[in-house]
């Protein structure tokens, strides 16, 4: 079944629906969270209001918000690159934990720039903890230092430094370590399937995931040159690593982009972003952002809308 044939869109799409329905559940889980209103003082409590209520706050204890690492290396523009990998790497893994709440790249990056009062910008998003840390690169090397703080008290709960080689195995293993420490440090378990999967390894071509994180960062810029050099990397990356399926992905985003600006014709472009997706998700069926792209895409389709891709 392909995204591509009749029949195939049709199956698509009734899949496609089903998991907008769930990434709205998600969206609301994740990122619309907030606390109830606390009784005043002296009024008294329904005993099902304070159950909800402790729910709440047993519930807000488990979020987090992960913030872009610092780049400390004297030459930035050889390290921000992989920062951004990484921050997006370490958001992918930690959003797929049962029960946690990771709120969204955008909100993350509010905190940030919030630097005279991280803990006063992260209560007002309901978020309980904070992930920060920073990267620095030397020559062919990697060293990061991570730490979680509670946001009420900015209490260091967990830290760790890493010093590892540049290769993808070992970038993923320290997002997959890490990942498993904060989970551990929120009381968080992770069935076996999800362990597995952050012991796969997407691609060992550090080339191919280069390409793939420059398609991603021209493709957020938007504007017509920034679209096509993201379509170029995307392509490069497919190209280079033909099993990898965050590079079909990233192609699809770009393609589908690219029909917003108006530069590319609908009929033979849509074919490819079918394709495209539907490799993906024959390469790795639980790849979040390939189904989040075959929803945009249908979505895109019956609307006509294809200009927020990214």
């Amino acid at each position: 079944m392909s995204p591509s044939d009749p029949s195939g869109r049709q199956a698509y799409a009734i899949i496609a629906v089903l998991v907008l329905v769930v990434l709205g559940i998600l969206a609301g889980r994740f990122w619309l969270g907030g606390e109830p209103p606390v009784p005043a003082t002296g009024t008294a409590t329904d005993p099902t209001t304070a159950e909800a209520l402790g729910d709440s706050a047993a519930q807000r204890e488990k979020s987090i918000a992960v913030l872009p690492l610092s780049i400390t290396s004297a030459r930035r523009e050889n390290t921000a690159l992989l920062a951004e990998g990484f921050h997006d790497g370490l958001l992918t893994r930690l959003v797929r934990i049962p029960g946690l709440k990771v709120i969204s790249r955008s909100s993350a990056m509010a905190i940030r720039d919030n630097s005279s009062d991280w803990g006063h910008a992260a209560r007002e998003l309901g978020v309980a903890h904070i992930l920060s840390g920073d990267l620095q690169q030397d020559g062919s090397r990697l060293q990061a230092t991570l730490w979680m703080i509670d946001a009420a008290t900015g209490t260091t709960l967990w830290s760790s430094d890493y010093e590892i080689g540049i290769s993808t195995e070992l970038i993923f293993q320290v997002q997959r370590d890490t990942v498993v420490s904060l989970a551990a440090q929120l009381g968080l378990v992770l069935d076996t399937a999800e362990s597995d999967r952050l012991r796969q390894v997407s691609t060992d071509d550090l080339d191919a995931y280069r390409a793939v994180l420059l398609s991603r960062q021209y493709g957020r810029k938007q504007g017509f040159d920034a679209l096509q050099r993201a379509i170029r990397h995307a392509r490069d990356a497919v190209t280079l690593d033909p099993e990898y399926a965050d590079a079909h992905v990233a192609l699809a985003a770009a393609l589908t982009a690219d029909i917003g600006t108006g530069s590319l014709e609908r009929s033979g472009t849509e074919e490819q972003i079918a394709d495209s997706i539907d490799r993906a998700l024959k390469l790795d069926p639980g790849n979040a952002a390939a189904w989040s792209a075959l929803g945009y895409f249908r979505s895109a389709i019956e609307k006509s809308d294809f200009t927020a891709a990214y």
